[in-house]
């Protein structure tokens, strides 16, 4: 633009106004701090477009401007990098994906201050790029805001590519209920032994998320091997890998019809290689 020509005259179409305005601050009137840890950043905006946008954000803005308070809005928790997708989304209508994270997060902000298409947008996203790496993270997403038809399409994925759900580097943060609903699918595609051993790892890192270690004997621990060894049936395992594996965990299946199996197959096992 030229040093002494007007920007309204550099930009005539409302489009290039907003998106001018936008993108340098020109006529804001409020500031939105957005803190989120030790990340902080300030965005300068207008009040007139949030309240558009938002029925929750005009009801803030309102009562700054009834209390003649600073002109400023906190938003804690929430990535610097995601609320100025939210504003891009707000200013120019467009939104510039860049992780499946994103998309998330992008959502709850929709969520949280009623913006319904780019709800709609951000649940479309998502559910498109629903794959081996992304299924858990979308399925506890879904239930979280009880999205039925993306449950479902997760619990598809599960099902079809269990071995790279299994195997994404998301799986040990899961949460039990997450671990029980895969184990309780009718169909799961990854061998058995493998499965288990998946299984055992995120163990070990829910013991140490509740500050235990597979070495101490708690009561908690056992009620957690409880929920989780019926789940298994071992149907497909040769009865080395049984006695490598779930047969030396037989700690894990006390009191259990798997317990008892497990030591069978392993005196087998031991008598069969003596």
């Amino acid at each position: 633009m030229s040093p002494h020509a007007d920007w309204r005259e550099e930009h005539r179409l409302l489009v290039e106004k907003i998106q001018y305005i936008y993108l340098s601050g020109v006529l804001s009137n409020i500031v939105l701090t957005v803190k989120n840890g030790t990340m902080s950043k300030d965005f300068k905006a207008h009040s007139l477009f949030l309240a558009m946008a938002s029925p929750v954000l005009e009801k803030i803005i309102g009562k700054q401007q009834a209390k003649h308070s600073k002109k400023t809005i906190e938003v804690l928790g929430v990535n610097p990098q995601v609320f100025e997708s939210f504003l891009d989304y707000i200013y120019l209508e467009r939104v510039n994906w860049q992780s499946f994270e994103q998309a998330c997060e992008l959502f709850k902000l929709a969520d949280k201050y009623r913006i319904v298409h780019l709800k709609q947008l951000c649940e479309k996203y998502i559910r498109e790029n629903v794959n081996g790496n992304t299924a858990c993270m979308a399925y506890e997403f879904a239930k979280t805001h009880d999205l039925i038809d993306l449950i479902e399409s997760c619990k598809s994925v599960m099902q079809e590519k269990t071995s790279e759900v299994i195997t994404n580097s998301f799986f040990p943060k899961i949460q039990l209920t997450t671990l029980l609903m895969i184990l309780e699918q009718n169909m799961l595609n990854i061998s058995e032994i493998t499965l288990f051993k998946s299984i055992e790892f995120w163990i070990k890192e829910e013991l140490e998320r509740r500050g235990l270690t597979e070495s101490q004997d708690s009561t908690e621990k056992q009620e957690l091997y409880n929920e989780i060894m019926p789940k298994l049936c071992f149907l497909s395992m040769t009865s080395q890998e049984f006695s490598e594996g779930p047969a030396e965990k037989q700690d894990a299946f006390k009191g259990t019809d798997v317990g008892h199996t497990s030591q069978h197959i392993n005196e087998q096992y031991f008598f069969s290689n003596a």
